[in-house]
C-alpha cells in the first residue's frame, strides 16, 4: 500500500480517538473535578501522545511527504508548517496531562476542558489540512 494510502486510514483511526476525547471536553465541570476522572483523562492524553508519536513519526519518515515534495514543490511551505506542529501537539499533550495530573490545577477543571477542546480543535484542522493536501496532489478519493 502506498505512503499517502496508509496516511489516510492513519487520519480515519485518529478522527475516531478524538472524537471520542470531544465527548470529555462538553462534560460538565463538576465531573471533571473528580480526581479519578482526570486521572482517567490524563492517561488518555498519555495514550494519545503515543499514538501521535508513532503517527507523526510515520508522517515524516515515511515516503508520503518525499512524495508531495516532489509532485507539487509548491506544497513544501504547508509540509513544513505542518511538520512543525507536530512538536508543539505533543507539548501540548504534555501539558495538558500535567495539568490533569496536578491536585490543585490553575483555573480547575474548567480550564481543563477549555484547553482539551481547543487543542482537539487544532489537531482536527491540522489532520484535515494533510488530508487535503493529499487528496490535491494524489487525487485520492475518500
Amino acid at each position: 500500500m502506498s505512503g499517502h494510502r496508509i496516511i489516510l486510514e492513519e487520519h480515519e483511526r485518529l478522527d475516531i480517538l478524538l472524537r471520542d476525547l470531544r465527548t470529555v471536553s462538553h462534560w460538565e465541570t463538576d465531573i471533571l473535578q473528580e480526581r479519578k476522572v482526570l486521572l482517567q483523562l490524563a492517561r488518555d492524553l498519555r495514550s494519545l501522545q503515543a499514538r501521535l508519536r508513532e503517527h507523526f513519526s510515520t508522517e515524516e519518515t515515511g515516503a508520503y511527504m518525499s512524495e508531495i515534495s516532489d509532485r507539487k514543490p509548491s506544497a513544501r511551505a504547508e509540509l513544513q508548517a505542518l511538520h512543525n506542529e507536530h512538536g508543539m501537539f505533543l507539548d501540548l499533550l504534555v501539558s495538558l496531562e500535567n495539568a490533569c495530573l496536578e491536585e490543585n490545577h490553575a483555573g480547575g477543571a474548567a480550564a481543563i476542558r477549555l484547553r482539551l477542546g481547543q487543542l482537539l480543535d487544532l489537531l482536527k484542522l491540522h489532520e484535515r489540512r494533510e488530508t487535503a493536501l493529499i487528496h490535491d496532489v494524489f487525487d485520492t478519493l475518500i
